[in-house]
C-alpha cells in the first residue's frame, strides 16, 4: 500500500509541473494571439474600411486605381536590441533616418509603422535579411497610371488612400457618406474627361508655354450641350504619384482656382447682353475715333479703324475697347449687372473638385466699373467660369454648370434667347474670318472665337509686361459642340496677345481632336453660313 502511494506521489510530482508548463505555454500563445489581435485592430484604425474606387475616363480608360502593396510595422514593446535593428533597417531602406527610426523602436508603442508601401525589392531584401521583430501588412496604394496628365482634375490621396484634393476628395466625401449609411461604394467612378483629348491639350499647352516662356497656362475643352469637361489642363502641373514632392505652384489649379481679369473675351458677354436686351443691333454704328476718358485714365483701341464710325459687328470682330465701352454705357449698370449675374459671372463654381474660386467683383458697381467690365477689367473670374458661360451663349442660350462627371443630370437654364445665340455665333465666326482670331482659322471647319488680352496688376499697377493672353474657340459655329479655351499666363516677347499666342494653340488642338470627337468636316456646309 505504501509502495502504491509512493508511486502516485512520484506521478503527481511529474504530472503537476508538466501541467503547469502546459498552462504557461497556452497562456503565452493566448497572450501572443491577443497582441496580434491588438496590432490588427490598430491596423484597422489606421486603414479605413472604405477604399477609393477606380476612376475611369469617359471611354473606360483607368486613370486612377489601387494596387496591393506590403507595409512594415513593429511592436516596439518587444524590441530587444533597437540599435541593431535600426542600423539593419536603415541599411536596407535607404530613405529611413537612424535617429527617427530609433525613436520609433524605443517608443514602447505596441503598434508603429516603419514604412508604408514597400517596393518589391525592399520587401525581398527585408525578408531575406531576417530582421527580428518586424511585421508585414498587406496594404493598398493609390496610383495614377498617366502620371501628370490628369493631375489637377484627379487630385490625390494621402498615404492611407483618403482623397484630399481634386476629384479624389469629392469621391472620398461621397464614398464615406455612402459607407456610413451602409451603402456599398461604387466599383468605379466614370469622369467626362477623354484621355485622348487630354493628352493632346496637355502636349499643345506645354509647347505653347515653353515657346512663349510663360508662367503657365490653362486648356479646357467643354461640351456645349451639357458643359461636361472633356479636357482640363493647368500648367505647371505635378505627378500625383509623388504629390508630396510637388511645390505649391505646381498644385495650384489655374483652371478653377485662379481668378483673372480676362480682358477682351468679356466683350463676348457684353455684346450678347446688349443684343439680348434689344439695346443694339449688329448693324448699329458707333464713333470709335476718340479715346474715352474715365477719371485719370484713357481708353484706347489697340487696332485703329480707318473710318470714325463702325458697326457693332466691327466692334466685336476687331475687338474695340472704345466701342464695347459705348455699348455698355447704353446698356446701363442695372442691365449689365442683371445679365452678368444671369451668366453666372458672379456665382461660385459648382464643379465637383474642392479647388475653386468665387469671382472677384467690386463692392459697388460704378460708372467706371460699367465701362471697364465691358472689355474685361474690374471683374476677375476663373477660366471655367469663362468656358461654361461661353458654352451657354452659343448653345441657344442654355446654361449648364461645368462638370467632371459623365452623364450627370442637369436641367439647363435659359440665360439669353435662341435668336441672340444665333447672332453671337455669327459674330464669333466673323472674328475668325475677318478679325483678331484669324490664326485659329481652319478650312475644314467653321471655327468661331474671341481673343482676349489683359494686363495683370503688378505691385498695385497694371503692367504692360505682364499679360493674360486667351482665346475662346468654338467647334463649330454651324453645329456648336465644343468650346476650346486656351489661356497663356504672361507670355514673353512681342507676340503676347490672345490672337498671336493663344489662337494658334486652339487651331492646333481642334485639328487634332475634331476627328477623335467625330466632328465631321464642313467643307460643303460653309457655303450655307450666310443663312444661319
Amino acid at each position: 500500500m505504501q509502495a502504491l502511494l509512493k508511486n502516485k506521489l512520484r506521478s503527481l510530482c511529474f504530472i503537476v509541473p508538466l501541467f503547469i508548463f502546459y498552462i504557461i505555454i497556452i497562456f503565452r500563445i493566448f497572450s501572443l494571439a491577443l497582441d496580434q489581435f491588438s496590432a490588427t485592430e490598430n491596423l484597422k484604425k489606421s486603414n479605413r474600411a472604405y477604399k477609393q474606387p477606380d476612376i475611369l475616363d469617359r471611354n473606360g480608360v483607368v486613370i486612377a486605381t489601387n494596387v496591393p502593396t506590403t507595409s512594415l510595422y513593429i511592436d516596439s514593446t518587444r524590441v530587444k536590441n533597437p540599435e541593431s535593428i535600426a542600423a539593419q533597417l536603415c541599411s536596407t531602406l535607404n530613405d529611413l533616418e537612424y535617429e527617427n527610426l530609433y525613436k520609433v523602436l524605443t517608443s514602447k508603442k505596441k503598434f508603429a509603422w516603419i514604412k508604408r508601401h514597400l517596393t518589391p525589392k525592399e520587401l525581398l531584401t527585408i525578408k531575406s535579411s531576417g530582421v527580428p521583430g518586424v511585421n508585414f501588412y498587406d496594404d493598398t496604394k493609390r496610383i495614377y497610371p498617366h502620371s501628370n496628365l490628369f493631375a489637377h482634375a484627379l487630385g490625390y490621396t494621402d498615404i492611407d488612400g483618403n482623397g484630399i484634393a481634386g476629384i479624389e476628395a469629392y469621391i472620398n466625401k461621397a464614398g464615406l457618406q455612402r459607407h456610413d449609411a451602409g451603402i456599398t461604394p461604387d466599383k468605379y467612378v466614370q469622369l467626362s474627361l477623354d484621355a485622348r483629348v487630354q493628352s493632346i491639350v496637355h502636349e499643345e499647352l506645354i509647347k505653347a508655354v515653353s515657346r512663349h516662356q510663360a508662367l503657365g497656362g490653362v486648356g479646357i475643352v467643354l461640351n456645349v450641350k451639357n458643359s461636361e469637361i472633356i479636357s482640363m489642363v493647368s500648367l505647371p502641373d505635378f505627378n500625383p504619384n509623388l504629390q508630396n514632392k510637388a511645390e505649391d505652384v505646381q498644385k495650384f489649379n489655374r483652371a478653377s482656382l485662379g481668378v483673372y481679369e480676362m480682358g477682351s473675351v468679356l466683350k463676348f458677354f457684353t455684346v450678347a447682353a446688349a443684343l439680348d436686351a434689344n439695346i443694339v443691333k449688329t448693324s448699329d454704328l458707333y464713333d470709335v475715333s476718340t479715346p474715352i476718358t474715365i477719371g485719370k485714365y484713357k481708353i484706347y483701341d489697340l487696332y485703329k479703324f480707318k473710318i470714325p464710325e463702325v458697326t457693332v459687328r466691327d466692334i466685336f470682330v476687331k475687338s474695340s475697347n472704345i466701342g464695347a465701352a459705348k455699348i455698355a454705357t447704353k446698356l446701363g449698370i442695372e442691365k449689365q449687372v442683371e445679365y452678368f449675374k444671369a451668366m453666372k459671372l458672379f456665382s461660385p463654381l459648382k464643379i465637383e473638385i474642392p479647388e475653386k474660386s468665387t469671382p472677384i467683383i467690386p463692392d459697388k458697381w460704378s460708372e467706371s466699373t460699367l465701362v471697364t467690365a465691358s472689355y474685361g477689367y474690374g471683374i476677375a473670374v476663373t477660366p471655367i467660369h469663362l468656358a461654361q458661360t461661353a458654352a451657354a451663349l452659343i448653345n441657344n442660350g442654355i446654361f449648364h454648370n461645368a462638370t467632371l462627371m459623365l452623364n450627370k443630370k442637369s436641367i439647363g437654364e435659359q440665360i439669353i434667347s435662341r435668336s441672340t445665340s444665333r447672332e453671337i455665333r455669327k459674330l464669333l465666326r466673323a472674328a475668325v474670318t475677318d478679325g483678331t482670331g484669324r490664326k485659329a482659322s481652319i478650312k475644314a471647319y467653321s471655327i468661331g472665337g474671341k481673343t482676349g488680352s489683359a494686363e495683370k496688376v503688378v505691385n498695385g499697377k497694371y503692367s504692360k509686361d505682364a499679360n493674360i493672353a486667351s482665346f475662346i474657340g468654338v467647334l463649330t459655329t454651324l453645329d456648336p459642340r465644343y468650346i476650346v479655351l486656351i489661356i497663356i499666363d504672361e507670355p514673353q516677347g512681342m507676340h503676347h496677345t490672345g490672337g498671336a499666342a493663344a489662337a494658334p494653340v486652339v487651331k492646333n488642338i481642334i485639328n487634332k481632336i475634331a476627328p477623335i470627337l467625330n466632328v465631321t468636316p464642313e467643307i460643303y456646309g460653309l457655303a450655307h453660313e450666310l443663312v444661319m
